[in-house]
């Protein structure tokens, strides 16, 4: 672990797992140059330390199950009691279902001045019974013991409030919402890549410049639309002999739901799994549509990376999605589960050069006014030094 500035404010950031650790990306710098030196706490990984080392920050594994595992969480808890006590932070700022509810339980029992609380998506949404009641009673918990909330997006905080998790005095949404904006200009640029190098990329996968390539970016799991996908798939494929489809993630663990629709995806020959990618933005630029066809979300920043990208998106109409597509304009927004809305939406890009374009390049003017990186790191900044004011403190 790196050894902090003691002189400076200290700032924890708990995340469940080290894979969503590029959410934050460019945070830890602005913060440093402001006063605020971080620490993040997360999972061992690769990822932690790749992240740790390209931020010049502290790290720490902590072991935490996304899954509900009563032993192995409160082994998660005592440990981070313990990372707590020791680092001494002013502010601890949790992200993610379960490093909310251990983070803020820790945070709590150790006294931090300053306990936030990021919802990045409301997985309860997707569940019912008792699995149903535990998550939102977690979530109510997480909430009551944070000092503020922040919510990853206008209507997952509508939502959130809906359903009594917070009051409205005590959550926020920062800046348009998204866990970190978008670097449009140096990363998410479709103008970084020239004509050889996607048609060099294509080449490599056995792409042609003529072939209409379908994108999608995202855990391969049920709730984001796995077995829509692969449905619709089966009637692109034959009306377009030009498509191909390219699987931009990983799957998490085996979900015997969707392992059928996963295996009749592995046996086409025009069918591309790309697995996980630290540079989405390469695969982006040899796209022609991307396509998110999620059960549930907080706010997608696949979508907001894709429009930069100047590529135009077909995604569901729940919440967070549509805070991300402006239907009509930079895409699509289809309902869940609606199998013949999604093979409508994505084969009028097909067939359409000039919507794709037209949309692609609203997408990006709309990323670009109103989903810069700069604006939400202000507004974090602003909000842990308004916390902290409020109890007498000052960053240093």
């Amino acid at each position: 672990m790196k050894n902090q500035d003691r002189s400076s404010t200290q700032l924890v950031q708990i995340i469940t797992v080290p894979i969503s650790l590029p959410f934050l990306r460019g945070q830890p710098s602005y913060m440093r140059q402001r006063g605020i030196e971080t620490t993040i706490i997360s999972s061992p990984g690769n990822e932690l330390t790749t992240f740790s080392s390209e931020e010049n920050i502290g790290a720490v594994a902590v072991p935490m199950s996304r899954e509900i595992s009563l032993a192995a969480d409160i082994i998660s808890l005592w440990r981070l009691v313990r990372c707590l006590m020791r680092l001494r932070p002013h502010i601890v700022h949790a992200q993610t279902p379960k490093a909310g509810l251990l983070g803020m339980i820790a945070a709590w029992l150790t006294r931090r001045p300053v306990r936030i609380y990021s919802i990045l998506g409301l997985r309860y949404m997707t569940t019912s019974g008792g699995t149903r009641w535990l998550l939102k009673w977690s979530e109510r918990l997480s909430c009551a013991l944070a000092n503020k909330v922040i919510c990853v997006s206008p209507s997952v905080m509508e939502q959130a409030v809906v359903d009594k998790l917070v009051t409205c005095r005590k959550v926020t949404v920062l800046a348009n919402g998204s866990v970190n904006g978008v670097d449009a200009e140096s990363r998410f640029n479709p103008d970084r890549f020239s004509a050889k190098y996607r048609d060099d990329f294509r080449s490599e996968l056995d792409l042609t410049d003529k072939d209409l390539v379908i994108g999608f970016a995202g855990r391969l799991v049920r709730d984001k639309g796995i077995e829509e996908l692969c449905e619709a798939w089966k009637l692109l494929r034959s009306k377009f002999v030009l498509a191909k489809l390219v699987l931009l993630g990983v799957e998490e663990s085996y979900d015997p739901f969707i392992q059928g629709a996963l295996d009749t995806l592995r046996q086409d020959s025009r069918v591309y799994f790309a697995g996980h990618s630290s540079s989405p933005e390469r695969w982006y630029s040899i796209m022609n549509v991307l396509v998110l066809p999620s059960h549930r979300e907080g706010f997608p920043n696949v979508l907001l990376e894709a429009s930069a990208m100047r590529l135009p998106v077909v995604a569901t109409n729940i919440p967070g999605c549509i805070d991300a597509v402006e239907n009509g304009v930079t895409g699509k927004l289809i309902a869940v589960r609606d199998t013949g809305a999604l093979v409508e939406a994505i084969a009028s890009y097909l067939a359409d050069p000039v919507l794709r374009i037209q949309h692609g390049r609203a997408g990006r003017r709309r990323v670009v006014k109103t989903f810069g990186q700069e604006k939400i790191w202000a507004e974090i900044y602003e909000q842990y030094a308004g916390l902290l004011q409020k109890r007498g403190l000052h960053i240093k």
